[in-house]
């Protein structure tokens, strides 16, 4: 279980109201949007919604 915790994020950049911030999965809200860059490790629950050179 501990292998397992240690492969998921526990943290990522969103966007809410209109500012970035670093912001616990825990606490992530529907309509956040996720701001991913190369290297950022994703939860399984989440959507592309748009993308540039992906």
């Amino acid at each position: 279980m501990e292998a397992l915790r240690n492969l998921g994020a526990p943290h990522s950049r969103v966007l809410r109201h209109g500012t970035q911030a670093l912001i616990e999965f825990s606490l992530f809200v529907p309509g956040d949007i996720v701001v991913i860059e190369a290297g950022d490790r994703l939860g399984a629950d989440q959507r592309v919604v748009q993308a540039s050179q992906l």
